[in-house]
């Protein structure tokens, strides 16, 4: 029986990303970076292409850099966060399953409810 409680009592704890869009920036590849500067159709000769290379190719690498930069610095805070809200969620556990009044779980219960929101869905 208490099994069953605590199994039901799992789906009252939120996760620390319910009320927060995730947005991680894509970093593009070296491909289809050099496939946006150089023209579809290779109406070019070598040394023209290499010429466009050498002219856009630097502020494209300093861009998929600095894009490399804010993804990592992303992930970096989500797994933060994410620690911090399973410590919390823990706590949480460990507080209702120390409380044998089932009136007082579910007031501490309805009191946690918040509008669930789509996480992959960025405003």
């Amino acid at each position: 029986m208490q099994t069953c409680q605590l199994l039901r009592l799992q789906f009252l704890l939120s996760t620390p990303f319910d009320h927060q869009p995730i947005a991680v920036p894509a970093v593009p590849t070296a491909r289809s970076v050099i496939e946006e500067i150089t023209p579809r159709q290779s109406e070019l000769s070598r040394v023209d292409e290499v010429g466009l290379l050498l002219k856009h190719l630097p502020a494209a690498c300093d861009e998929a850099k600095q894009l490399q930069h804010d993804a990592q610095f992303a992930s970096r805070y989500y797994r933060a966060r994410l620690n911090r809200g399973t410590q919390l969620q823990l706590k949480h556990a460990m507080h209702i399953a120390a409380v044998s009044d089932p009136a007082e779980v579910q007031q501490w219960a309805r009191s946690r409810l918040h509008p669930i929101s789509d996480p992959f869905q960025c405003q």
